[in-house]
């Protein structure tokens, strides 16, 4: 997930700086985000989702 969001930013070409500003979430969460060394909330996924104009997804299905 991390690095299809990632991904979708630069394609943007919006700066980690600028998606924070958007997200209204401090920019350290979104370097750490994307270094792996943060578990955000689902609140968080869902205002950088929102950030970069798409929404957050998730289900659970069966194995």
């Amino acid at each position: 997930m991390i690095d299809q969001y990632i991904s979708y930013r630069k394609k943007l070409g919006m700066t980690q700086a600028e998606l924070a500003r958007r997200a209204g979430v401090p920019r350290t969460n979104i370097t750490r985000f994307e270094g792996g060394s943060y578990n955000p909330s689902l609140e968080m996924m869902v205002r950088i989702a929102a950030a970069l104009g798409m929404k957050l997804q998730i289900e659970l299905v069966e194995n």
